[in-house]
């Protein structure tokens, strides 16, 4: 990265571009995560709320869901 002095309009318009598409290629990971974590629990009958393990369907749900909005409101 440049250093602030060295920072022109162009090359910040070109930083903030970039910065972007790798931000939209992680939200739509996240986008896939999702739809991937809905499809699980549709074809499942697990009892994830008993589920000693690990966190539960809802809570990876809720977290995917979380990041999502946050995405929204950037």
């Amino acid at each position: 990265m440049t250093s602030s002095d060295d920072m022109t309009p162009q090359r910040a318009r070109d930083a903030l571009s970039a910065k972007r598409a790798v931000t939209v290629v992680r939200l739509k990971g996240l986008d896939d995560s999702f739809t991937d974590l809905v499809d699980a629990a549709r074809d499942s009958d697990l009892d994830d709320e008993h589920d000693a393990e690990g966190a539960t369907i809802a809570v990876d749900r809720a977290q995917i869901t979380s990041l999502a909005a946050r995405r929204a409101a950037l």
